[in-house]
């Protein structure tokens, strides 16, 4: 016969996991006896940094204006058994780094707001040992730093697994900056990255060198400072490999479902919407379905793909808008194989004082299904089924609403046979970061679907 006491045994056996996960609490001081275990009991800071007794499957609440940085001491179990820090309710506002993670892995962090600040990192991996942090996502942080500011939103270096969403920050120098082979399989989606006036350092809003296999999807991403040719080539995305230690050839780059935007109107024009070198790979980079955009005056490089160690890259269902800048809208230079297809390319006016694009890579296939108008390109990028002349007519090019009208000639006009991974679109009257997507049905030219 089965007794009370084994039936209760078996129930508790079935039970979930995270039945049995603790909710933790802090505030900057603490309160109570400070065992952490209540919000009448909150750890402080200290308290909570020098602990590890929070695991997988618990959840730690953060409450309050915190000066101190947070410093999390213990990991989850696994990805089915995070350990969750909720700051949702936390204003971090430390004038050193802010949020600092040592070797951490299997943690989900909820953002709250980061205060104002004009220089320094706001949130850190920063390896003990050499060791990688892993598993973490960062979720929903918010900041808006000083007019000019020169603060890093985020400093990657080491880590893996890492996806960065949902986050804010306007006023900022970089939004997201890391260069090893240490670091891999970084996902940045939904984010909004609006770059400061500065005028005395670099700034890349994306600066990342020799990382595998990264992804950057549904992000709004601004450049906005001015730029010279030695100490301040300032790009919305840069990718390089480095010299020192855990050099690579960057490779496996997805960017899709972006709008990236440069609006400088003064310096040098030394910046770029994209300014990729030494990818390598099968493939080294594919680009789809964004919508690339110069509402400023300067800029000498739109997207240039270049001095790399060969690889395949596609370039695929893109928007491409020059209103005043930038030149050389698209450049893919040799070595590489370029795949370059169902994209729409237009200027305010013609002109001959520069190349909308120069691709010297080789065609992996045919160049085809493009139409670039105003541009001057020539009919070896437009290819048989494109155009050269054909107005695209967006719901309103002035407005940058680049939603096909209903008598637009890119509707129906896209090649379907380039693959199931690129049959959605941007969904018409979307809006940046989180982009609404839909299906490609039938196949329109350039990022917007209908």
């Amino acid at each position: 016969m089965i007794n009370k006491h084994s039936i209760q045994l078996i129930l508790a056996l079935l039970l979930p996991l995270n039945a049995f996960a603790t909710n933790y609490y802090v505030t900057p001081s603490g309160g109570g006896n400070h065992s952490g275990t209540s919000s009448y009991n909150p750890w402080s800071v200290n308290d909570f940094n020098n602990s590890h007794t929070p695991t997988g499957g618990d959840t730690v609440t953060f409450t309050g204006t915190f000066t101190s940085t947070v410093i999390p001491g213990s990991n989850g179990t696994s990805n089915s058994s995070r350990l969750t820090l909720n700051l949702r309710a936390a204003t971090l506002t430390s004038a050193s780094t802010r949020l600092q993670l040592n070797a951490r892995s299997y943690l989900t962090i909820l953002g709250g707001a980061l205060s104002a600040a004009y220089n320094g990192g706001l949130i850190s991996f920063n390896p003990n040992s050499g060791m990688s942090s892993h598993d973490i996502t960062l979720d929903g942080f918010s900041f808006t730093g000083q007019a000019n500011g020169i603060a890093d939103f985020l400093w990657l270096n080491h880590a893996y697994n890492v996806t960065i969403s949902n986050c804010s920050a306007e006023n900022i120098s970089t939004f997201v900056y890391a260069d090893s082979t240490l670091n891999h399989d970084i996902l940045i989606t939904g984010c909004y990255a609006g770059g400061s006036a500065d005028v005395t350092g670099q700034d890349d809003l994306i600066h990342i060198g020799d990382m595998a296999n990264l992804t950057i999807e549904k992000c709004k991403l601004v450049g906005r400072a001015p730029a010279d040719p030695t100490t301040r080539h300032n790009d919305i995305i840069q990718n390089y490999t480095k010299g020192g230690a855990y050099p690579g050839n960057p490779t496996n780059w997805v960017i899709r479902y972006n709008w990236i935007e440069l609006q400088e109107r003064s310096g040098s024009g030394d910046c770029s919407w994209l300014m990729f070198q030494s990818m390598n790979g099968s493939p080294a980079l594919k680009v789809y379905g964004n919508v690339f955009i110069g509402t400023g005056t300067v800029g000498n490089n739109g997207i240039c793909i270049s001095r790399n160690a060969g690889g395949s890259y596609y370039f695929y269902n893109n928007t491409v808008i020059r209103h005043g800048n930038p030149d050389n809208d698209i450049r893919f230079l040799a070595p590489g194989t370029l795949y370059f297809r169902n994209n729409v390319g237009v200027q305010d006016s013609n002109s001959s004082a520069y190349n909308f694009i120069t691709c010297t890579m080789g065609a992996g296939a045919a160049w085809d299904y493009n139409f670039f108008y105003r541009t001057g390109a020539g009919s070896n990028y437009s290819g048989p089924h494109g155009s050269l002349s054909a107005d695209p007519l967006f719901v309103s090019y002035a407005g940058n609403n680049f939603s096909l009208a209903t008598n637009s000639p890119l509707r129906g006009k896209g090649d379907t046979s380039i693959g199931a991974e690129y049959n959605q679109g941007i969904a018409p009257g979307a809006t940046w970061p989180n982009p609404k997507l839909t299906a490609r049905s039938p196949w329109s030219v350039g990022a917007f679907a209908y």
